[in-house]
């Protein structure tokens, strides 16, 4: 069991270090919290691939059509 306790202006509750480790959490990771119908599902989160970063950091740079097709290209992962 665990209790709601005030951290600033939020609120926290602490986690026990064997549940972190059974989910491979550690201190700094980032976390994906979701509500579900039994109450709050915690996960670790998962970092995007450097592929969709790669294509992301492009995205508001207007990458014309060619560049697109570059990097759709299919041995574009196998490089790496």
């Amino acid at each position: 069991m665990s209790s709601i306790i005030k951290i600033g202006n939020s609120y926290g509750t602490l986690i026990s270090k064997k549940i972190l480790d059974s989910l491979d959490i550690k201190l700094g990771d980032e976390i994906d919290l979701e509500i579900k119908d039994e109450g709050i599902f915690i996960k670790k989160h998962e970092k995007a691939a450097f592929r969709e970063n790669f294509i992301k950091s492009f995205q508001d740079n207007g990458v014309i059509n060619d560049e697109k097709e570059w990097l759709d290209w299919q041995g574009f992962d196998d490089e790496l």
